[in-house]
């Protein structure tokens, strides 16, 4: 549901500028220019409806009704349209945030146009940090929909610090740590499965922060300053 109004806001608030094109005189060699405004509007808007969406609908959900949510999305996931939409699990929407931050990060710094204009870096900025955090929310909720379904004998994947039945702020403060300092302190982890969940997202976090994140500031700053 979050994919699905994140992706046609984002597809909807370019629609403007193209409506407003001069089309008469349009030709296959205009579509390089628009490549970079076009995606950048686009997946900013994305990234800005979705976290806030799924910030505010899974926050506002009480215990029974964040499992129910779960386990409803669960059943959904690998349809066509969850696919598409970045919502079938954390790896394939970490995947497809990285891989649009890189190229658009990209074609920013290579663009002797784009690289010194300070909206163009500080867009890329932007949509550098939209897909870390889409990575933190994706691997969040894919915690959040390991632990609604029990183990075998009955126990939880994750118990979590906080007393009380969990709540989605509570796997997204696991995952932030997790993603920033590797740390699991806010919760206690149960099962191998967990385990790997947790392996995947310190992974990625670590090559997000140390590959992706450092490269594009770099590329971006060094078109700027050039």
């Amino acid at each position: 549901m979050c994919g699905t109004l994140a992706l046609l806001t984002g597809t909807g608030v370019t629609v403007p500028g193209l409506v407003a094109l001069d089309w008469s005189n349009f030709t296959i060699n205009d579509l390089g220019p628009l490549f970079v405004p076009f995606y950048l509007v686009m997946w900013l808007a994305y990234s800005v409806v979705y976290l806030a969406w799924t910030h505010a609908v899974y926050t506002r959900r009480s215990p029974r009704g964040l499992v129910r949510l779960a386990r409803q999305e669960l059943s959904e996931r690998n349809s066509r349209w969850a696919r598409f939409t970045g919502s079938s699990g954390a790896t394939a929407s970490t995947l497809s945030g990285a891989t649009i931050a890189i190229v658009l990060t990209l074609a920013i710094a290579q663009s002797p146009v784009y690289r010194t204009e300070i909206a163009y870096v500080v867009g890329g900025l932007l949509a550098v940090g939209g897909s870390w955090l889409l990575m933190v929310f994706a691997f969040a909720l894919e915690y959040l929909h390991l632990d609604v379904v029990p183990q075998p004998d009955g126990t939880r994947h994750l118990v979590h610090a906080a007393e009380g039945p969990p709540e989605f702020g509570d796997y997204l403060t696991f995952t932030v740590l997790l993603s920033v300092m590797a740390a699991t302190t806010s919760a206690e982890i149960r099962s191998r499965r967990a385990w790997r969940t947790v392996r995947l997202n310190v992974l990625f976090a670590f090559v997000f922060n140390s590959v992706i994140v450092a490269m594009m500031v770099s590329l971006l700053f060094g078109g700027l300053t050039s």
